[in-house]
């Protein structure tokens, strides 16, 4: 194209070929006497669309991403890569990894914290092997693996000691039990 950059005619015919859906229906609608060259269509252009640059992802954006319960990990992957590819300043590579890790949940962040993976295509390929043994029933997946806060048992024993500046004291404190009886439903 650089043999055409003087070509203000071909310019525009190109331009005028890559739009689609809303952007190619604004240019339908312009006004022909207001566009002679392609610097006129350019800034038409970005008086319309100037405010799409005020919108480009940030890092706040990557944190707040999640994988879909429908998409593969790989598809999840690849979408968060291609937002954070728009933000700027750019991300440098550990940054990328970290941020793109801590937007996992369950199975995927248990797996991943204690590894030292390098780089992202790393952490695709460490995703990718955590959602096949998932699969394969060899871990749980991250809904089945939550556990329940552990209950009291009956009659449970606590132990307390306290240190104070004289001689420290032992408690034992036990949990009283509840009983029914079959006397109108008294608890004692």
């Amino acid at each position: 194209m650089t043999g055409y950059v003087n070509n203000d005619q071909l310019l525009i015919h190109c331009f005028q070929d890559s739009l689609v859906g809303a952007t190619s229906k604004w240019y339908n609608q312009l006004s022909r006497s207001k566009i002679n060259s392609w610097k006129d269509l350019a800034e038409a252009f970005m008086k319309q669309y100037n405010h799409v640059t005020d919108m480009t992802p940030d890092r706040i954006t990557l944190q707040n991403m999640e994988k879909k319960s429908n998409e593969s990990f790989r598809q999840y992957a690849q979408r968060w890569r291609e937002v954070a590819i728009q933000v700027q300043p750019p991300l440098l590579e550990k940054e990328t990894t970290m941020l793109f890790i801590n937007t996992l949940k369950a199975p995927f962040i248990t797996h991943m914290l204690g590894s030292t993976t390098k780089s992202f295509s790393d952490i695709v390929m460490t995703g990718e092997m955590i959602e096949n043994a998932v699969r394969s029933g060899k871990i749980e997946s991250g809904e089945s693996a939550r556990k329940s806060a552990p209950r009291k048992r009956d009659n449970e024993v606590n132990n307390m000691s306290t240190f104070n500046k004289g001689p420290s004291k032992s408690f034992t404190v036990n949990q009283p039990k509840t009983v029914t009886t079959n006397q109108q439903n008294s608890v004692r």
